[in-house]
């Protein structure tokens, strides 16, 4: 198994969140992210997570929280857009909005690699409920063609 793509995706796992070394620890171990500690034996995390199904990678649900069975998923790459942190200098508190030179508040959500404009809004909170629904939606048709595949 230690040649596998999941042992592979195991080893670096441990590496961003433990190793202060790792070019990306920064964004993992160094923000908290932590391996739950049965994950640290590699048996236990293929037992939970199982075989890698083809085209997916391993996804934290909630991208604020560490490696664990109940926060991570084998996702698409198109999956893991919507999982992310705001923006670093966003002046929003919120993902997928962005202020506007005018005042007004932009929401864009990205799917499939493409930038979808949701609108610009009066306010912060109008744009990123925009973003949220539309969000809402897209993890939907992602959860309905993750169904038709036997995932």
């Amino acid at each position: 198994m230690s040649s596998s793509s999941e042992y592979r995706i195991w080893e670096l796992m441990l590496h961003r969140c433990e190793n202060p070394k790792d070019k990306r620890y920064k964004d993992y171990g160094g923000r908290g992210i932590t391996v739950c500690h049965q994950w640290h034996d590699f048996n236990s995390f293929y037992a939970d997570m199982g075989a890698r199904p083809d085209g997916l990678t391993l996804d934290r649900i909630d991208n604020d929280k560490g490696y664990s069975p109940e926060n991570c998923r084998w996702a698409t790459a198109s999956e893991q857009q919507l999982n992310r942190r705001k923006l670093k200098g966003s002046k929003s508190r919120f993902v997928g909005v962005t202020q506007r030179p005018s005042g007004r508040w932009s929401a864009r959500i990205t799917v499939n690699y493409k930038d979808i404009y949701l609108g610009d809004y009066d306010t912060e909170e109008a744009a990123s409920e925009a973003y949220q629904k539309a969000k809402k939606r897209v993890l939907e048709e992602f959860e309905l063609m993750r169904k038709q595949r036997g995932l």
